[in-house]
């Protein structure tokens, strides 16, 4: 059974690290977004939050930015 919680905590470890590295970033706590997209355990609901085009796009354009520079 996969878990629906994640302490924001570890959000703030790993924005901490990735500033450690000097590398630009930003936290983003999305309410009601539990743990993620666990559409593909059947939790069909649990991915709604994670799915709007703002915080996708957030996540990938920081990722592409940083991927390619």
């Amino acid at each position: 059974m996969a878990t629906t919680t994640t302490s924001p905590s570890q959000s703030l470890i790993l924005l901490d690290a990735l500033k450690a590295k000097r590398v630009e970033a930003t936290r983003y706590v999305v309410k009601g977004a539990d743990h993620g997209d666990l559409a593909f355990l059947g939790d069909l609901e649990a991915g709604e939050k994670w799915a709007t085009r703002k915080v996708m796009g957030t996540i990938t354009g920081f990722l592409d930015g940083k991927i390619r520079g």
